[in-house]
């Protein structure tokens, strides 16, 4: 018991560590992704194929990969 509460301050840190990369690496691309999947339906319907594709999944993907690196994945 003496040497966790030497350790206190390590341990801690590594937990704050380990909790922001699993945030940085699970988290945050799964909520950019499905930002991403909503903003690319609404660009999809809103253009009305406008940008020359000839499909619905064309105009879809290039909206999502635009999306997906503006946000830096």
């Amino acid at each position: 018991m003496k040497k966790i509460k030497e350790y206190k301050g390590i341990i801690i840190i590594i937990l704050v560590l380990i909790l922001v990369a699993f945030y940085w690496f699970q988290i945050r691309p799964l909520i950019i992704k499905n930002n991403c999947y909503f903003s690319a339906n609404r660009s999809t319907y809103r253009t009305g194929y406008k940008d020359g594709s000839s499909s619905f999944q064309d105009t879809y993907n290039f909206y999502f990969k635009r999306c997906l690196q503006s946000k830096g994945l």
